[in-house]
């Protein structure tokens, strides 16, 4: 597609696709919330975001940051994917409202508006998930239609958070937090089993991987098990064995899927080397998940933690690097600003790991140390990309 005159007159560039507003509003937020809850959490500030910052934090994160972050990309791979002109212009500028907006009333409003709020932050899903699955059908793009409900989930967890701080109920808050960490790790895995392989071919100019159909058959079976079974466990001792096997066999199937990618070649490519260790994540948090299922005394939040701050974190900001280059029609070249950047987020994510299994020995220091190196990482991603982002294709392409 090449863009017309008409468009190049009416939209500015960052409204020419979603990813442009989304990447950058979600670095902006990202590196900034991280700094508000730390300042919070060590009584520096007297912030207290919905009256409950540490609910604040794990909402915001995952359905503010990441959420931005998994809408602008889909809506930007829904036009490659079908070939039809996706979100843009007017349309796009009332989704980024709304996600402001969301954002706004989730740190300053009052608990009278937490309904209007919530609907603000599943409207944001639902909204993205009509265009994006207007699209889809109209191509009849049956590969991706999970994608569909995906979104609606995210939408719908998101609320039902909100909904167990209204009725006071920390299990249905808690609950819909971890389906959100789990769902969002396993859009992880289907999208990461698809473009690490060729990324990694690519970029090393090797023969791409072949994938191994009994291993994706068994990665994706007991990856979709061990939600609904997490949360089983989570609520009831009868399910946790069950709930740890289950894990145990997701994170093994994983590990030998990272192993069976592995070229040594990706360490002179951050933009690939980035990626194998985001998704490597994924193998750690499910065996750290699964030990604290089988009783040995691993807590929750080392695992959630690998997955949300690990998994998430690294492959969101390997992902938006590659994806503002490539989609501005620019060289996918990772410059020092980014290569800094992707280790800090992989090291911040290391880090703050090691700090949920070993807590006696990383203490609030490393904390401290983890947030700063998250928000540097996202930090150095907006002055690096924020002329990208705003800037037309350089190839005049739609985008």
């Amino acid at each position: 597609m090449s863009n017309t005159p008409s468009e190049l007159q009416t939209h500015a560039p960052i409204w020419r696709q979603a990813f442009r507003p989304l990447f950058l509003l979600g670095a902006i937020f990202s590196a900034s919330a991280i700094i508000i809850w730390v300042l919070q959490r060590y009584l520096l500030v007297s912030v207290l975001p919905q009256d409950n910052a540490l609910f604040w934090h794990m909402h915001e994160m995952l359905f503010g940051f990441a959420g931005a972050i998994v809408v602008g990309f889909l809506l930007t791979a829904v036009q490659n994917w079908t070939g039809l002109r996706a979100m843009h212009g007017k349309v796009l500028q009332v989704l980024v409202c709304l996600w402001l907006a969301a954002r706004f009333g989730m740190a300053f409003g009052s608990p009278a508006l937490a309904f209007p709020v919530m609907i603000m932050n599943v409207g944001f899903y639902s909204l993205a998930a009509f265009f994006f699955a207007r699209l889809l059908i109209k191509a009849r793009n049956k590969r991706n239609y999970f994608f569909i409900p995906a979104l609606l989930f995210l939408g719908a967890l998101s609320g039902l958070t909100q909904y167990g701080v209204e009725v006071e109920n920390l299990f249905i808050q808690m609950s819909a937090m971890y389906g959100a960490v789990l769902l969002i790790s396993q859009m992880i895995i289907i999208v990461g089993g698809r473009i690490i392989p060729l990324f990694t071919a690519s970029g090393t100019q090797t023969e791409c991987v072949s994938p191994v159909r009994w291993l994706n058959v068994c990665i994706y079976l007991v990856s979709w098990l061990s939600i609904p079974l997490l949360l089983l466990g989570n609520h009831d001792e009868a399910f946790r064995l069950v709930a740890g096997l289950t894990l145990l066999i997701a994170a093994g199937a994983n590990a030998v899927r990272v192993v069976h990618w592995y070229q040594h070649q990706i360490w002179a490519l951050p933009l690939v080397w980035s990626l194998h260790i985001g998704y490597g994540f994924i193998p750690v948090g499910q065996g750290l998940l699964a030990l604290h299922f089988l009783g040995f005394g691993v807590t929750m939040s080392a695992g959630i933690h690998a997955l949300a701050g690990g998994a998430m974190g690294t492959m969101i900001l390997a992902m938006i690097s590659r994806v503002s280059l490539g989609h501005t029609g620019r060289p996918l070249l990772a410059n020092r600003f980014t290569t800094v950047s992707l280790a800090c987020i992989a090291i911040a994510g290391l880090l703050r790991v090691l700090t949920a299994i070993f807590p006696a020995f990383f203490g609030s220091q490393t904390l401290i140390l983890v947030a700063a190196l998250w928000s540097l990482a996202f930090l150095l991603f907006i002055i690096n990309y924020w002329k990208v982002l705003i800037s037309p294709r350089v190839d005049r392409k739609i985008g």
